[in-house]
């Protein structure tokens, strides 16, 4: 049974050229034995209503989504494989979705809290 380990906020700017306005996003990294995976609380939640809603229509031979819109702005989600480490990059573009496979292994170096990353000055 995987578990929601941590839940973390990302940070990002607006699309917009007002560079004041932040936008923020709850992200759930889950982990279970065999790996861990990153995604949107909020597109994890409208891909399971849509999910929802395409079943029970199926049944009566009419699905309609004309109405439904995707929660979220962070549309991808990440899966890491363990003990190999290889990663999955998954996201969509129009109706499609992609997966991009990486299976180097990533070496992090982690820095003090107090660091400044230079280019978030």
């Amino acid at each position: 049974m995987p578990r929601i380990k941590d839940l973390s906020t990302s940070t990002s700017l607006s699309q917009s050229t007002a560079r004041d306005k932040q936008e923020t996003e709850t992200m759930y990294l889950e982990i279970t034995s065999k790996g861990s995976k990153f995604y949107s609380k909020d597109y994890f939640q409208s891909d399971s209503t849509m999910q929802a809603i395409t079943e029970k229509d199926t049944q009566s031979l009419n699905i309609n989504l004309g109405s439904f819109k995707f929660k979220g702005r962070i549309r991808y989600n990440i899966e890491k494989m363990y003990p190999d480490y290889s990663t999955n990059f998954f996201t969509t573009l129009g109706s499609d979705e992609y997966q991009v496979q990486e299976n180097r292994k990533q070496n992090w170096k982690t820095l003090p809290e107090k660091e400044k990353i230079i280019f978030l000055k």
